[in-house]
């Protein structure tokens, strides 16, 4: 790296680490996102209120439901 950064000239800046998440905005994205993959499961201990599933035949129902629902 430091090559690359000295054969063209640049300043190499000193590294930012993002030690807070900020992509979610729901703690339940943010639960899912962490443990979706891990072979230990664990409950999600506080009350759902941001999500919902719904079981749709096919893509077009899906879509039709979407379209009802008020936001």
């Amino acid at each position: 790296m430091q090559d690359i950064v000295s054969q063209n000239e640049l300043k190499l800046e000193k590294p930012i680490k993002m030690l807070e998440v900020k992509r979610f905005k729901t703690p339940e994205l943010k639960y899912i996102e962490g443990n979706l993959f891990k072979t230990q499961s664990t409950k999600y201990e506080q009350k759902v209120e941001n999500l919902s599933m719904f079981l749709a035949k096919n893509q077009y129902t899906e879509i039709e439901y979407i379209a009802k629902r008020n936001y």
